[in-house]
């Protein structure tokens, strides 16, 4: 089976079918079954079994399917701290296509009516943003180990960068706002999906 390329990693955006593309919906129906995160289940109409996770049962069901279609659906864009990562790192021969998709980052900033040509990208997944020497403007991951860290130093943050949040993105509850009270760090810290940016004050 070397070379027969047989798996498609599909970026199911951020979440909600109003931002999964046509491409997405296309290869999705003509794979033999999807894997991936449970909340990604409803976007699409294929057999689905659900991630339990990324370490073994990745493999388990690669190998349970072996040769057949086979579609992973990915968070986001798969070319933006993705799982699509470790996928091309254990199965690049097999891979037959990626089909990208809409980003949180892209979405925050549409609703922020901004540009994201000079931010710096940065994943709380993998290391502390806060320890980070930050950019004129920056973007920053949140996951929920690192959280706590995040808003303990908020306060400091502040002083020097207006901190925005985007929570849910393109889900029914989603939230875009500026912290600007503790009312919006607890919001904050009650949010599943959520991402930050931090945009340096002028100070002049």
């Amino acid at each position: 089976m070397e070379g027969h390329r047989f798996i498609y990693i599909i970026s199911a955006g951020c979440g909600s079918e109003d931002y999964l593309t046509i491409k997405a919906k296309k290869t999705a129906k003509e794979m033999d079954v999807l894997i991936g995160h449970k909340r990604f289940k409803s976007l699409f109409d294929a057999p689905f079994v659900e991630l339990k996770n990324l370490s073994d049962h990745l493999d388990e069901l690669i190998r349970q399917y072996w040769g057949k279609r086979i579609g992973v659906v990915v968070s986001g864009d798969a070319g933006f701290f993705s799982l699509a990562k470790t996928i091309y790192k254990r199965y690049d021969p097999y891979i037959a296509e990626v089909i990208p998709g809409i980003s949180s980052f892209q979405l925050l900033f549409a609703k922020l009516k901004r540009g994201y040509e000079e931010v710096g990208f940065f994943s709380a997944h993998s290391q502390n943003p806060i320890s980070l020497s930050l950019p004129k403007e920056s973007f920053v991951l949140l996951c929920g180990k690192n959280k706590t860290e995040i808003l303990d130093a908020w306060r400091d943050l502040s002083k020097d960068f207006d901190i925005f949040a985007g929570c849910n993105l393109s889900l029914n509850d989603e939230r875009v706002f500026k912290l600007k009270t503790e009312k919006d760090i607890e919001a904050l810290n009650e949010c599943k999906l959520c991402i930050l940016f931090f945009e340096r004050k002028n100070d002049g």
